[in-house]
């Protein structure tokens, strides 16, 4: 039970700041630029959030080395970005908010992965960031970055109170008791 609430929690931490983070994000983006140009841009987060998030959801197996893969482009990015800031924006820090949203719900199936992509994701574009560009400070990434470091710690504790087991399919103890009878 500990476990359950665990993960729940570190899901309901990122929901909730993903809720304020997208209702933030929207409100600018339509103030500044507005109009369709606006909509253009929103649409460029929401549609691939949405989409990988249908992806944790439906297809957890595929969407863990999709994430990986993403995380790292993620990474890239906000390393890129603080080496050449001209015209930077807040790009590193939405790219860091949709990919986060997007693994939270990866941690209602695969808690324990999400966990660590969460962390990943949360610590090392910030520190990338910090450590190219000479300054830190409280910036949108670094407030965008601390919500998915919550809640990877969440995920993690949930992953390690409910045994650390493997997934059933890369067990390597199967007897023969569970094996398929002959017909």
């Amino acid at each position: 039970m500990p476990a359950r609430f665990l993960k729940w929690a570190g899901f309901t931490v990122m929901a909730l700041s993903t809720l304020v983070a997208a209702v933030f994000i929207v409100g600018e983006t339509f103030t500044d630029p507005g109009g369709w140009k606006a909509a253009g841009l929103v649409a460029a987060w929401a549609v691939p959030l949405a989409v990988l998030a249908a992806l944790a959801w439906y297809r957890p197996g595929w969407a863990v080395p999709v994430f990986a893969v993403m995380t790292a482009a993620v990474i890239g990015v906000s390393t890129w970005l603080a080496v050449s800031p001209r015209g930077k924006g807040p790009a590193d820090a939405i790219l860091t908010f949709a990919l986060a949203a997007a693994i939270a719900v990866l941690g209602l199936k695969r808690t324990g992965v999400a966990g660590v992509l969460l962390l990943i994701v949360g610590i090392v574009p910030f520190a990338a960031s910090t450590l190219v560009s000479g300054h830190g400070g409280f910036g949108s990434l670094a407030a965008v970055s601390f919500v998915p470091v919550v809640a990877g710690v969440l995920y993690l504790l949930s992953a390690s109170i409910k045994g650390g087991r493997p997934a059933p399919s890369a067990r390597t103890d199967t007897g023969t008791a569970e094996l398929p009878k002959a017909a």
